[in-house]
């Protein structure tokens, strides 16, 4: 395989190797095995984009795991769990809504937003900032919240899990409507590559087909 090699000026065969590579991250010195792509002429690394952020997920990873730091798909869980979309998840913590989501994308967490979420794992905790803080959050979510601390079965996660599932991205809900026997769920769905966002209405009524209508807002 042959690459551009920044200090060759020109094409190279390149090599793979294994190798220990140190990083300091808050003032901890973190060591984890990376494959690097070098040139083979003149040992220049290679990296991709990519490669580089492999590497920087594994370095925060092994951080994560000598810090005792909750991880990514922990996060997610804690919040889903009651089912507060990331935006309500945020107003109960005193956080940022981009917060949590670069929490739950990879991005490494305060120590102290750590200890807070972390919190959150007992329900009583969430009982509490719902006393205190549950203002924030809309009636419907609240209720959400409230029926998921109940143990009550959320009756609209298959038709969320599908909406995510039809566009690829997660959903963000944002209302739900009941007309009798129908069901009606507004979300709304992040599009990374133009930077807007669609407003999504799902439909769902007994032994009918489902259908989407969107907008671009």
């Amino acid at each position: 395989m042959t690459a551009f090699c920044p200090t060759c000026e020109d094409y190279r065969e390149t090599k793979v190797v294994e190798r220990e590579e140190t990083y300091d991250v808050r003032g901890r010195r973190i060591t984890v095995p990376v494959k690097a792509e070098l040139c083979a002429a003149c040992g220049e690394s290679l990296g991709s984009d990519t490669e580089d952020q492999t590497i920087l997920d594994a370095v925060h990873a092994e951080y994560r795991r000598q810090a005792d730091l909750l991880t990514p798909e922990r996060i997610k869980e804690v919040r889903k769990q009651y089912r507060l979309s990331q935006k309500s998840f945020a107003a109960l913590l005193g956080m940022s809504e981009a917060t949590i989501n670069r929490y739950e994308q990879g991005g490494l967490q305060d120590p102290a937003h750590d200890t807070a979420i972390r919190a959150c794992e007992r329900s009583g905790v969430i009982r509490d900032l719902l006393v205190r803080r549950g203002t924030l959050l809309s009636e419907w979510q609240r209720q959400r919240v409230e029926e998921a601390l109940a143990g009550q079965p959320d009756p609209n996660a298959e038709v969320l899990e599908r909406l995510g599932e039809s566009t690829g991205y997660a959903c963000r809900e944002r209302s739900v409507s009941v007309p009798g026997s129908a069901v009606s769920i507004t979300a709304d769905l992040p599009v990374p590559w133009c930077g807007s966002v669609l407003t999504c209405k799902r439909f769902r009524a007994p032994r009918s087909t489902s259908f989407f209508s969107m907008r671009t807002s």
